[in-house]
């Protein structure tokens, strides 16, 4: 695998900034979808709350509904079904993402460069490499303990900072700066 990297590199001309590598396997995914699945999860017992809402109020109304407000029933209907529905659809991806990761376990090894990045995945099949340029990115975020490269919503390459030295972290953060579609949060 190295190997390749090195070749690559070699290929380019170009001299590396920094190397990382990770895993993602279930546990992996788990810590980066507990927020979201936290939140999906109150999004469909709100709704559920509403659900129950227009029930009870609907039952209590049932003989004198031209007393009621329609429109408040039909609101209480309509956004207890659209926030169940949706917290429970959100909630489903992420799980079947956490098991579908815990089931596949992949490792990436990541070469930066000063126009991008060369990202080696390996699992039970074989591996891939391919280049991909930082503006392809749709959000690059820094934490405390590592950069976090999202591909997609969903799809996010954690790069511990602890692997890195000091230089190599002063020149992502440097690179990561550059280019209008980067979105760097702190």
């Amino acid at each position: 695998m190295p190997d390749i990297i090195d070749e690559k590199s070699k290929e380019t001309a170009e001299k590396p900034l920094a190397r990382a590598s990770f895993s993602v396997n279930g546990r992996t995914q788990w810590e980066f979808s507990r927020a979201l699945l936290i939140y999906s999860g109150a999004v469909a017992l709100i709704g559920i709350a509403l659900l129950i809402s227009y029930l009870i109020l609907s039952a209590q109304s049932r003989n004198a509904l031209i007393n009621m407000n329609l429109a408040l029933l039909l609101t209480l209907l309509g956004m207890g079904t659209l926030l169940t529905l949706a917290g429970v659809v959100v909630s489903g991806v992420l799980i079947g993402n956490i098991v579908h990761a815990a089931r596949n376990r992949k490792s990436y090894s990541c070469v930066f460069f000063e126009d991008g990045m060369l990202v080696r995945t390996e699992n039970e099949e074989g591996g891939t490499e391919k280049k991909l340029r930082y503006p392809e990115l749709k959000r690059i975020k820094e934490t405390k303990r590592r950069f976090l490269l999202y591909l997609s919503g969903s799809l996010v390459y954690p790069i511990e900072k602890g692997e890195l030295s000091e230089d190599e972290i002063a020149a992502l953060r440097s690179v990561f700066h550059v280019g209008k579609s980067i979105k760097i949060n702190h």
